[in-house]
């Protein structure tokens, strides 16, 4: 899928470890397993330009390129968002990117996103002798 912003193209794929930190300090320590879908999508809409600089490549970056660049490209990718997108714009890309981003991102990177798998607990089996 391609994307436009002031008559730039970018693209998504699924996260890479690096994108997936800035993610979840995106999300300052929630919990998606603890999460209504309502209140994961409102963390993302109200973070829209933060979310779009984590996700987005530049059609000619490769996700190496972005993490290579670090937290200081994101930064510097979230301020020109913030400073030259309009609203709405920003608004419809950002909703069609995230509406990609759980397509493109399976339920594994939520576990990595949190940071904890919960495992059930298996009661011991009971052995008779009689």
């Amino acid at each position: 899928m391609i994307y436009t912003l002031a008559d730039k193209r970018f693209t998504q794929k699924q996260l890479v470890f690096g994108q997936l930190v800035w993610i979840r300090d995106m999300l300052c320590g929630k919990k998606l397993n603890s999460m209504t879908a309502n209140e994961y999508t409102n963390i993302i809409i109200g973070n829209f330009p933060r979310f779009l600089a984590i996700v987005l490549l530049n059609e000619l970056e490769t996700q190496p390129d972005k993490v290579k660049s670090g937290e200081d490209g994101v930064r510097e990718f979230e301020d020109w968002i913030k400073g030259i997108i309009p609203a709405g714009e920003l608004f419809t890309v950002g909703m069609a990117v995230m509406n990609d981003f759980f397509d493109f991102n399976p339920g594994e990177v939520a576990i990595l996103i949190d940071g904890e798998i919960k495992i059930p607990v298996r009661e011991p089996e009971s052995v008779s002798t009689g």
